[in-house]
């Protein structure tokens, strides 16, 4: 009598994964797709990037914003915000995401769309790119002047900051 390997629950062949992969990005495909400006740790080498390797996220390019912005560190380095009242450019990475991928973006950037009416951290505002127009997100929250990033980017300015040892100088 043969011996057969029973399989543990979740466990798929090779062929199974293939095929599964193969219809997410069938699906991804259907899904209806929408244009949204990065400028933080979603970036490329920034730490919240991973969340953007589905079939349904697809990086269309990088530009630099016309310098009507100023970028704020806030939280020691954890993270930046944009408003909208300023005078430099800011480094965007322009992603076509799916409907669920752009709700869980707005989620961790504390907007929800179903509570537009009310007062939020962030202000969603379309604007022109050179890939179109884009989704972006703004703070509604006054910022100290002591924590621009004059670069207007968040991965440079991150990577300067661990070079120079996290002195507070706000020279990028």
């Amino acid at each position: 009598m043969r011996n057969t390997n029973k399989r543990s629950a979740g466990y798929k062949t090779r062929a199974e994964r293939k095929r599964e992969k193969k219809e997410q990005k069938r699906v991804s495909k259907m899904e209806k797709k929408f244009l949204i400006g990065l400028y933080d740790d979603y970036r490329k080498n920034g730490c919240l990037n991973s969340m953007l390797t589905s079939p349904s996220c697809k990086l269309i390019g990088t530009y630099s914003t016309e310098p009507i912005y100023t970028m704020y560190n806030v939280d020691k380095d954890e993270s930046c915000v944009v408003a909208t009242d300023g005078n430099n450019s800011i480094k965007i990475e322009v992603w076509e995401v799916s409907e669920s991928y752009l709700d869980k973006i707005e989620k961790t950037y504390g907007y929800y769309s179903d509570f537009e009416e009310y007062p939020q951290d962030y202000k969603k505002e379309e604007i022109i790119s050179p890939f179109g127009k884009i989704t972006m997100y703004f703070t509604n929250i006054e910022q100290s002047e002591k924590d621009i990033v004059l670069s207007g980017d968040w991965i440079e300015y991150l990577n300067y900051k661990k070079v120079i040892g996290n002195k507070k100088e706000n020279v990028l």
